[in-house]
């Protein structure tokens, strides 16, 4: 008798656990139904990689991986915030005006022009700072368009070897630090912070005299590192209506830890990483 209650309760588990890696009870068509149902009481998972609803732990059918999960329907993203291969490719030159090494500002505004004439981007300030022992250097500039009704804030990438092959060294050797929710790498962060201060103030004061532009935070490898926390901050500050935040970054290195990339996600909704397959920066995990 008690050997075959034994069996039952088995088997009772194995289904659960048969259930749990391999069938689909989430099945709902949207991502916000997806989110709003859900299996041994957790919440059903969207995966934007394939746009279909996933059950808790389908790890051999859910192509995306944990962060990537949508389990917040806040999270689920509407038209205005799918990926846009035109805006991109402005953010695309945007981040590359950012390596324009000249002290003059007016061969900054000469780029800005050559890049997107259309647009008539106005450079407000270019900010340079120290960012590591060896004193290569961080940047980041703000302009506005209101052709496009934009602000960009837009940070530059490694300058070189060096620089590239510190923030290598460094990422290894030093922890990850708070920032804001999470933990960062510090590199990134101190970049951010020797840059951010003298750049604030510019896009507070755009924001406030154009209420409702888009605020589109681009930025290279090292400077997508620094875009996405920028970014970050602009939503967790209120600086800025969190649907204006736009992020396009590329061949950006992985941030911070788990809990950074669900601030991030909460607070910037229309978020995107352009990385090649090929490139080891995206894909380097210290």
């Amino acid at each position: 008798m008690f050997g075959s209650f034994s069996l039952i309760v088995i088997l009772s588990q194995l289904t659960v656990v048969v259930a749990f890696f391999f069938s689909t009870p989430c099945d709902d068509k949207t991502c916000g139904d997806c989110v709003d149902s859900s299996f041994l009481s957790e919440p059903c998972r969207w995966c934007k990689r394939d746009n279909k609803c996933h059950t808790p732990g389908a790890i051999l059918t859910n192509p995306c991986s944990r962060a990537e999960n949508i389990v917040a329907e806040a999270h689920c993203a509407d038209e205005l915030s799918r990926y846009d291969p035109e805006l991109s490719y402005k953010m695309l030159l945007l981040s590359a005006v950012a390596y324009d090494q000249a002290s003059d500002p007016d061969h900054r505004q000469e780029c800005l022009n050559n890049s997107l004439p259309s647009a008539k981007f106005q450079l407000q300030t270019v900010v340079t700072k120290n960012c590591d022992f060896a004193d290569h250097g961080c940047s980041g500039y703000v302009a506005v368009s209101h052709a496009l009704k934009a602000i960009v804030v837009a940070f530059r990438g490694s300058l070189n070897f060096d620089q590239a092959f510190t923030q290598f060294v460094e990422t290894l050797l030093a922890p990850k630090t708070a920032f804001l929710d999470g933990e960062v790498q510090t590199y990134w962060k101190r970049g951010f912070e020797e840059l951010w201060p003298s750049m604030e103030a510019e896009v507070k004061a755009l924001v406030s005299k154009n209420p409702s532009y888009q605020i589109w935070v681009t930025g290279h490898s090292l400077g997508g590192a620094m875009a996405s926390l920028a970014s970050t901050w602009l939503g967790y500050y209120n600086i800025a209506l969190r649907k204006n935040i736009i992020l396009y970054t590329f061949g950006m290195p992985r941030v911070g830890n788990y809990d950074y990339a669900l601030q991030h996600d909460e607070l910037v909704n229309n978020s995107w990483r352009v990385v090649n397959d090929d490139d080891l920066v995206p894909h380097f995990q210290a």
